[in-house]
């Protein structure tokens, strides 16, 4: 599923092609999709695209009369926009196209059908962002509040960081790997991190989400840009798909553990 990085990546990409844009028409080849964007065709024509904004795993694309579309990518999801004098090509597991007045086109694809777009009255604040927890790349989230997340929860810190209630954007890989570079163990409970423990990993959790957006996010399997280009990160990985290989720091062969239903990878030598 892609994360804070992957969605980043591609809201500049969207951010950069899309404001300005007229929508003439929307098509739905996938009624599944149709059915939770209800009303999309018939009040999106005409509309102007006034800018692209992520809200932790959310991509909100604004409209010039205050109204918005929300989407979520879920697993597979992808948007590729595609110029005016681009060839088009038919595209596999299309679900959603805009066709904008100068022939260009913004298509979302989705092999596994999870994703999820809808559109939001004026004024209207959806309730899937409205739930969201702070972010940590965002100003809301400073080291004061993030000790404060830390110190309520006797749940395992990893766990913790995958609560899009408590911290937003922030998924399985990255949740992993700040932790391998912040040195903490997933399984020990968010309360017992210490005050240093706490900043050291906030600090790590930034630099490697930036890191990463730097990259373009990483591509495990489906994801890609708006230019339908992979991302680079995965290269860089530490810990994160590589248990019983050596770790790069001690040499200690990484371990992988479930927690709440997901995969965890560690280093158990480094990570205490």
């Amino acid at each position: 599923m892609p994360e804070l990085p992957e969605v980043e990546t591609i809201v500049r990409g969207l951010a950069g092609v899309l404001p300005g844009r007229v929508i003439r028409e929307v098509h739905f080849p996938d009624s599944k999709l149709a059915t939770g964007c209800l009303g999309c065709a018939e009040v999106l024509p005409g509309r102007s695209l006034a800018g692209v904004q992520r809200h932790g795993k959310y991509i909100r694309f604004l409209l010039d009369d205050g109204s918005s579309l929300v989407a979520h990518l879920r697993m597979t999801g992808k948007f590729v926009f595609t110029g005016p004098l681009a060839p088009q090509n038919p595209a596999r597991h299309l679900r959603m196209v805009l066709v904008f007045t100068d022939g260009s086109l913004l298509s979302f694809m989705d092999m596994r059908r999870f994703g999820t777009i809808r559109h939001v009255s004026p004024g209207e604040t959806p309730p899937e962002l409205r739930d969201l927890g702070p972010d940590p790349l965002q100003k809301e989230m400073t080291l004061p509040r993030f000790r404060a997340i830390l110190g309520k929860s006797r749940t395992a810190v990893k766990v913790l960081l995958l609560d899009q209630r408590r911290i937003s954007g922030v998924g399985n890989i990255y949740a992993c790997e700040s932790l391998f570079r912040a040195g903490i163990d997933p399984r020990r409970p968010a309360d017992s991190l210490t005050s240093d423990e706490g900043a050291r990993l906030l600090r790590e959790l930034r630099g490697i989400l930036r890191e990463a957006i730097r990259h373009n996010g990483t591509t495990i399997s489906d994801f890609r840009s708006v230019d339908d280009k992979t991302g680079e990160f995965q290269y860089w990985l530490r810990v994160y798909d590589r248990e019983g290989e050596p770790c790069r720091v001690c040499g200690e062969r990484i371990e992988r553990i479930r927690q709440a239903q997901r995969s965890t990878s560690f280093c158990p030598h480094c990570q205490v």
